[in-house]
């Protein structure tokens, strides 16, 4: 009797310890591929139509896919700015349809890092431009699987000057993009969607381009788990206890 009781309990023990292991796993949720290496192509985020006429404020959205319910928390992205500017602010805004449709989550980013990346020449468009590396914060969005468009737009910059968000290398078969001052689609930009996605055991994101598993050039682990700290602890103790009923068994 004595025994199947410690039998049942090492099982308890071990069933909270697997239970205590982490149902969402951090990881770059969208990659919407790597940014050029030379030619520099990049669609106008800031609030007027500089310096072609007539001055309409500026708009990107580029959609992506999440393949299972998702709580986003950030967004990476490249810029392009006048040498010695910075990105000062910019609005985001994430909804079901390009710049519009229902919006789920917006908000107005300030705290930018202006991760300095290099100079790089615009063939024919004439200037160099800067390249800085940004990351907005989202609060806690709950998504479900499906298809979603981030939009940036209204940013500022100290010195007053353009600021155009960074096109990807490729064209993405999985996801689209719409910029305000054109009629028809546009290539992707250059970003990531990050944040904590619903883990099921031996099932994985598809790799590839544009997808949720795939690579991509700003940096961010794809793919990396980090489990909840207080998942950590009850896992932890689940364990420990089980070693010492374990050690029990054998001294008895």
């Amino acid at each position: 009797m004595r025994k199947a009781a410690v039998h049942a309990t090492s099982l308890l023990i071990l069933g909270c310890a697997i239970a205590a292991a982490p149902a969402f796993a951090d990881r770059v949720l969208y990659n919407s591929g790597p940014p050029p290496t030379v030619d520099v192509t990049a669609w106008g985020i800031f609030p007027y139509d500089y310096p072609i006429p007539p001055n309409e404020p500026l708009w990107v959205s580029d959609s992506f896919t999440l393949g299972r319910a998702s709580e986003v928390d950030g967004a990476n992205f490249i810029v392009f700015l006048d040498p010695g500017d910075a990105l000062a602010s910019v609005d985001w805004e994430i909804s079901t349809a390009p710049d519009g449709g229902t919006i789920l989550a917006s908000g107005a980013m300030t705290n930018l890092p202006n991760t300095y990346l290099g100079l790089r020449d615009w063939p024919g468009f004439g200037p160099t431009l800067q390249i800085d590396a940004e990351h907005l914060s989202i609060p806690d969005l709950q998504l479900g699987p499906g298809v979603f468009w981030l939009t940036l737009e209204n940013a500022t910059t100290p010195l007053q000057g353009p600021v155009w968000w960074e096109q990807a290398s490729v064209w993405s078969p999985t996801g689209g993009a719409y910029a305000s001052n054109e009629a028809s689609s546009i290539p992707q930009e250059t970003f990531q969607i990050l944040g904590t996605a619903e883990h099921r055991r031996g099932h994985g994101f598809g790799g590839g381009e544009g997808s949720p598993d795939s690579g991509g050039g700003l940096g961010a682990p794809v793919g990396a788990s980090t489990p909840e700290p207080s998942g950590l602890i009850l896992l932890g103790t689940g364990l420990a206890a089980l070693a010492g009923i374990i050690r029990l068994r054998r001294r008895g």
